[in-house]
């Protein structure tokens, strides 16, 4: 089992834990909470992003050997670099998505969901 997944085994309940714990400091203390609606509609979008990445990189950790042999240009040696340069390219390239999203009318049609939420 990969470390993505090995973490969403802590994550999910980690977080409905401290869902849980908010909501009661906040009842004792007499403090407003998030709407219900709110909570759930961002567990549900992070869940929709949660099996979107586990689907992409089901796609690139099956097809990575493939790749490798058939189109590769050079090979990084050892792992850890080719994983540091991959988080390094991956991370860059979120960037520019993320900008993109916010820049071009189109991709912030569905990036504003991002950004809805009433609740900080």
């Amino acid at each position: 089992m990969n470390f993505f997944v090995q973490s969403l085994y802590f994550a999910i309940p980690l977080f409905t834990f401290l869902i849980i714990i908010e909501a009661i400091v906040a009842h004792y203390r007499n403090l407003p909470i998030n709407r219900s609606e709110d909570v759930i509609s961002s567990l549900s979008s992070g869940l929709t992003n949660i099996i979107r990445d586990g689907i992409k990189f089901s796609v690139i950790i099956i097809s990575y050997p493939w790749l490798v042999e058939k189109i590769a240009i050079f090979k990084l040696e050892p792992i850890w670099l080719a994983i540091m340069v991959a988080f390094i390219v991956e991370d860059f390239a979120g960037y520019w998505v993320h900008r993109l999203n916010h820049r071009i009318n189109i991709f912030w049609n569905r990036h504003i969901i991002h950004h809805s939420s009433e609740e900080f």
